[in-house]
C-alpha cells in the first residue's frame, strides 16, 4: 500500500512538471518536427495531472508510478535531444516512449466521475482544453509574426531589387559609353601603330645601313693596322711550336735517361745486397759444417772413453747429451740461415739482371702502352709480393723441433735416473 508521503514525494511529479515546462517553451519547434507528438504529450500530461491532487493514495502502486516516471524521463531526454540537434529520429523515439506511458496507465486506478472526482475530471479536461487553446494561440501568434517578418523581407527584397535594377541600368549605360570609346581608341591606335611602324622600320633600315658601312670601314682600318703584328705573331707561333717540340723531345730523352739511371742504381743496389747475402749464406754453411765436424770429433772421443768398467753418472750423460743437442741445433740453424741467405741472393740477383736488361729489351718497342704495361707487370711481380713468406713457418718448425728434442732428452734422463 502506498502511503501519502511516498505518493507525494514520488519523482514522477517532478518529471511531469519538467516535461510540461520544456514542451511549452519549445512547442512550435516540436510540433513542426512531428505534429502527433504534441497531442500525445498533452494527453499524458492531462491524464496524470488530476491524480496528483487526490487525497487517497492507497489504490496507487509504486511500481506503476515508477514505470510511468521512467518512460516520461526517457521521453523528456529525447525531446531535449531533438531541440538541441533537430534530428527527427529523437521525436520518433519519444513517441515510442509515450506509447509505453499510455500502456502503463492501465495499472493506475480509475477515477469515478462522481462528486469531487467528477470535478477533478472536468478540471483536467478544462486544463487540457486550455492548454490546447493556449498552444493554438501561440501557434497563431507565431504564424502572424512569421507572416509579418516575411512581408518585411519581401518589401526589403523589392526595394533592394529596384536599387539593383537602377544600378544595372546605370552600369549598362556606362558599358555602352565605354564600348564606344574603346572603338574610337582602337581606330586611333591602329592608325598610330601603322604610322609608327613604318617610321620605325625606315629608321631601323637607315641605322642598319649606316652601322654596316661604319663597321666595314673600321674592319678594314683594323686589318691594315694589325696586319704587320699578325705576321709577327704567326712567325712567333711557328717558332714557339718548334721550341715546344724540341722541349718535348728533350723531356722524353731526359725521362728515358733518368729511368735508365734509376734502373742502373737500383740494379747496383740489388747486386750489392745479393753479394752480401751470398757471402752470408756461404759463411753460415761453413759454420754449420764446422760445428758438425767438431761435434763428430767430440762424439768419437766420448765413445772412446766408454769401457765395460765405466759407469757414467746421470749428470755426465745429461751434459754430453746437452752438448750434442745444442751443437746439432746450432748446425741446423746455420744451414737454414745459409739456405735463406742464398735464396735471397738468387732472387736479388735476378732483380738486378731484370732491372739492367728491361730497358734494353723494351727500347725498340714502339707501342708506349705495351712498354708501360710490361714495366707495371715487372713492378707487380718484383715489388708487390713478400719474398720471405716462408721464414716464419720455417723458424717456427725449427723452434718446435728443438723443443721436441729437448723434451725427449729430459724424458731419457728421467728414465736413467729411475734405473
Amino acid at each position: 500500500m502506498t502511503t501519502q508521503a511516498q505518493f507525494e514525494g514520488h519523482p514522477l511529479w517532478q518529471v511531469t512538471g519538467e516535461l510540461q515546462s520544456h514542451f511549452e517553451e519549445n512547442e512550435s519547434a516540436i510540433s513542426s518536427g512531428n505534429g502527433e507528438i504534441g497531442v500525445q504529450i498533452r494527453y499524458c500530461l492531462a491524464f496524470i495531472s488530476p491524480h496528483k491532487t487526490l487525497t487517497d493514495p492507497a489504490p496507487y502502486s509504486m511500481l506503476a508510478l515508477s514505470n510511468t516516471q521512467s518512460f516520461l524521463s526517457q521521453t523528456l531526454q529525447e525531446v531535449r535531444n531533438y531541440v538541441s540537434n533537430n534530428n527527427t529520429a529523437h521525436l520518433q523515439n519519444a513517441s515510442s516512449y509515450l506509447d509505453q506511458v499510455v500502456h502503463s496507465f492501465s495499472a493506475w486506478p480509475v477515477i469515478n466521475a462522481k462528486g469531487g472526482a467528477a470535478a477533478l475530471a472536468n478540471r483536467a479536461f478544462k486544463e487540457y482544453r486550455d492548454s490546447a487553446e493556449a498552444a493554438i494561440a501561440r501557434l497563431l501568434e507565431s504564424n502572424n509574426e512569421q507572416s509579418n517578418r516575411i512581408s518585411e523581407i519581401l518589401n526589403e527584397t523589392n526595394q533592394e531589387r529596384e536599387r539593383l535594377v537602377e544600378k544595372l541600368r546605370s552600369l549598362s549605360d556606362q558599358i555602352d559609353r565605354t564600348e564606344q570609346r574603346i572603338v574610337q581608341d582602337e581606330t586611333r591606335l591602329d592608325t598610330a601603330l601603322v604610322t609608327n611602324s613604318e617610321a620605325f622600320t625606315n629608321s631601323q633600315q637607315r641605322n642598319k645601313e649606316s652601322f654596316d658601312a661604319w663597321l666595314s670601314k673600321q674592319g678594314e682600318e683594323l686589318t691594315e693596322r694589325a696586319q704587320p703584328h699578325l705576321s709577327q705573331v704567326e712567325m712567333l707561333k711557328t717558332n714557339t711550336e718548334g721550341h715546344l717540340h724540341e722541349i718535348e723531345e728533350l723531356h722524353k730523352s731526359v725521362e728515358k735517361a733518368s729511368s735508365k739511371a734509376a734502373a742502373a742504381i737500383l740494379a747496383k743496389d740489388y747486386g750489392s745486397y745479393s753479394t752480401r747475402e751470398w757471402v752470408s749464406g756461404v759463411v753460415a754453411y761453413a759454420f754449420g759444417f764446422a760445428v758438425l765436424v767438431g761435434l763428430g770429433i767430440y762424439l768419437v772421443r766420448t765413445f772412446g772413453q766408454v769401457s765395460s768398467t765405466f759407469s757414467p753418472t746421470w749428470q755426465y750423460v745429461i751434459l754430453k747429451l746437452g752438448i750434442t743437442v745444442t751443437g746439432a741445433i746450432a748446425a741446423g740453424v746455420a744451414f737454414q740461415f745459409g739456405s735463406h741467405a742464398l735464396t735471397r741472393a738468387s732472387t736479388n740477383k735476378r732483380v738486378q739482371l731484370e732491372l739492367g736488361t728491361i730497358g734494353a729489351f723494351l727500347s725498340d718497342v714502339e707501342d708506349s702502352s705495351k712498354v708501360e704495361r710490361a714495366k707495371l707487370d715487372f713492378v707487380d711481380r718484383m715489388f708487390g709480393r713478400t719474398w720471405e713468406g716462408g721464414d716464419q713457418t720455417d723458424k717456427s718448425s725449427q723452434g718446435a723441433n728443438g723443443v721436441n728434442t729437448l723434451d725427449k732428452m729430459l724424458e731419457l734422463v728421467t728414465k736413467i735416473r729411475g734405473q
